[in-house]
């Protein structure tokens, strides 16, 4: 995939976990194979990327379902309503070749009818990462949660005299980042 093709790849995926995250029943969403399967995938390569995307662009954290089926994609009408016609993107491959009568057949027909091979899944694990998730975002909102920051390695009390407050703060802050998507992917790594 060029640049552009993953960056359009990249919206989609985020709008479709969008659409997920509001799901009355998540195991309609399917995940037609493709191009935007294809960077799901890669994704999931790297659990701290996967924690990170999934985290900014749904506000959750979802695990892989893996299955397989041939079908109508009933997600695709909210799809619609919130951002208009699918783009082409849905209908590439992974070597970013367009299915042109899977496309035509959506814009004439206005459903999705596509193989699949996985979906989103909130199982138990997810779930608490979500809340390790939300937890430690609110790290520094919320008294500085000295019971996670215990665990942060910190600069000590002679390197402390020598920096700003806001400095500190930066620190602090960059330290936070880096343990939160590190530890969660230790406690919890995602199922590929």
């Amino acid at each position: 995939m060029n640049a552009t093709s993953n960056q359009v790849a990249r919206d989609e995926l985020s709008r479709f976990f969008a659409i997920a995250t509001d799901a009355e029943d998540i195991s309609a969403m399917k995940m037609p194979r493709g191009a935007v399967d294809a960077l799901w995938h890669s994704y999931m390569a790297n659990p701290s990327e996967y924690i990170r995307f999934t985290a900014q662009h749904a506000g959750v954290y979802f695990e892989h379902m893996a299955g397989s089926g041939h079908e109508e994609m009933t997600w695709v009408p909210e799809y619609e309503r919130r951002y208009g016609r699918l783009p082409k993107i849905w209908f590439t491959d992974d070597s970013s070749v367009v299915d042109e009568e899977a496309y035509s057949g959506y814009v004439s027909q206005g459903k999705l009818i596509a193989s699949w091979d996985c979906g989103p899944l909130v199982t138990e694990v997810a779930r608490k990462i979500q809340l390790e998730i939300g937890n430690l975002k609110k790290v520094l909102d919320i008294n500085r949660k000295i019971d996670i920051l215990k665990d942060i390695p910190l600069p000590g009390v002679e390197q402390l005299e020598k920096i700003d407050d806001a400095t500190f703060i930066d620190s602090i802050k960059e330290k936070i980042d880096r343990f939160n998507i590190d530890e969660i992917t230790k406690k919890h790594p995602p199922k590929q």
